[in-house]
């Protein structure tokens, strides 16, 4: 039987990140339903750079673009607000995903499972 010190549920990204933050002297399970190959949205999402700078995330990003404004729109697609976000990237969230276990896979102190079941 594996002993582990943390157990983290779900390999999104705060679960994946918040796992890479942690010392190599601690024992970390992270299990996950999907499998590896699943992991990741089919969306790009754009992140506000200064929060993404605070916990060391860029180095798992693969920028797709910087996006200058945000758009909000009504209901019905008829008026538009733009907002502007200098410090804003375009991240696409499989590209993240697979950035991000890559990074696991290569700390010994971190276990994965995968297709876990209720």
């Amino acid at each position: 039987m594996y002993e582990t010190d943390i157990v983290i549920a779900g390999a999104g990204p705060a679960g994946c990140t918040f796992a890479l933050s942690v010392s190599d002297e601690i024992s970390i399970t992270i299990i996950e339903q999907k499998p590896i190959i699943e992991l990741g949205h089919d969306w790009i999402d754009g992140f506000d750079l200064r929060i993404v700078k605070n916990y060391e995330f860029l180095k798992y990003v693969d920028k797709i673009s910087d996006s200058a404004s945000i758009n909000f729109y009504t209901p019905d697609g008829s008026s538009r607000l733009s907002a502007p976000l200098i410090e804003r990237i375009d991240v696409d969230r499989k590209i993240l995903a697979k950035n991000l276990v890559s990074a696991l896979k290569k700390r010994s102190n971190i276990q994965f499972i995968e297709h876990a079941t209720k």
